[in-house]
């Protein structure tokens, strides 16, 4: 749904560290909604008998895309026939040019699964659980990496070298280091002493990500950077959730490392890290939202899971998932997987 004129004044209303908070005033693209089947109408089946069901979904799931940071035009992502009962997920890579799509590897999870494609030309492969798995970007050399044991919404990312990643950990004791920086041996080089989640580095190796926190009664989130060179940290943004589902999950840096865009429950938003101004960039929907997203290094494109309502039948509703293209600016809406 779009933001309502009281939740922009609410948004508006908390600042970090004297910043103010500011959603922009800059008109929404043109192209914001599209017109045909992933619009966001209501739908009416017709005709509408007594049951219809919404929860049995047998469409094919492709999600989570990683786009190679070496050459645009390439992509893994996760891939499942169907997404009803437990998904058999396999990782697959896509090339957007040539069509040419190719098995890499079954899937090691059941469960939510983050695809990480690193400069060095290896891909992560992790869960919420501190689970990691590496695998080359030609399919060799799959193996089990490590187990931090942690429980995090950013289990990793790759430092700019593509040879070191930063990993949320268990925390134990008093020792206050929640983050460390790993070779591709899983051998530690470094600790962070910082609290993140749906953490990202950049080329500058700073860290954009989340840090909840308790104030009297309400619990406020704040949007930080870490300078893993410095290792100083600042606010940029603020907000005050107003239900359970309103937070960020997840964000993507712009090559240029001034803005990043961030996915919240009302959709793709982009943030300036300079100023703390926030232009929303697509918005989200009952029928449509985005749950994934992936930037080009190129700067071109932005590369993103759609999740969409879709009429099965007369008696059924199912959700799939796909992956589409766009400009940073919304426009330009392209499918990719499945393709046309």
């Amino acid at each position: 749904m779009k933001l309502s004129f009281k939740l922009l004044l609410l948004l508006a209303t908390y600042g970090c560290k004297h910043q103010v908070e500011t959603i922009s005033s800059e008109p929404s693209p043109v192209c914001l909604e599209l017109a045909h089947e992933d619009s966001c109408q209501e739908f009416h089946l017709i005709p509408v008998p007594i049951g219809v069901e919404e929860s049995t979904n047998d469409l094919p799931q492709s999600l989570n895309p990683s786009v190679n940071p070496n050459n645009p035009d390439e992509f893994v992502y996760l891939y499942a026939p169907t997404g009803g009962g437990i998904p058999q997920w396999t990782i697959r890579k896509h090339n957007s040019v040539t069509h040419e799509d190719v098995f890499m590897v079954n899937s090691p999870f059941p469960a939510y699964i983050a695809l990480n494609w690193g400069k060095a030309g290896w891909i992560s492969i992790t869960t919420a659980y501190g689970k990691i798995y590496l695998i080359k970007e030609d399919g060799s050399m799959y193996h089990f990496l490590m187990n931090s044991g942690s429980v995090s919404d950013s289990p990793m990312d790759w430092l700019n070298d593509g040879k070191r990643f930063l990993y949320h950990r268990i925390h134990s004791g008093t020792e206050p280091y929640f983050y460390r920086i790993a070779n591709l041996a899983g051998e530690s080089l470094d600790s962070i002493e910082t609290i993140l989640s749906n953490f990202i580095i950049n080329e500058n190796n700073q860290i954009v990500g989340l840090h909840t926190v308790l104030e009297d009664v309400t619990y406020r989130t704040n949007v930080k950077i870490y300078d893993l060179n410095s290792k100083t940290e600042r606010n940029i943004w603020q907000y005050t959730p107003s239900h359970y589902d309103d937070k960020i999950t997840a964000f993507a840096w712009l090559p240029e490392n001034q803005h990043c865009f961030f996915l919240k429950d009302e959709g793709l938003f982009k943030l300036n890290v300079s100023s703390g101004v926030v232009t929303q960039i697509k918005q989200s929907c009952n029928n449509k939202h985005i749950v994934s997203m992936d930037v080009s290094d190129n700067g071109k494109f932005i590369l993103y899971t759609k999740r969409i309502r879709r009429v099965v039948s007369n008696t059924e509703i199912g959700w799939m998932d796909e992956i589409w293209k766009m400009d940073f600016n919304g426009c330009n809406e392209e499918r990719i997987l499945p393709q046309p």
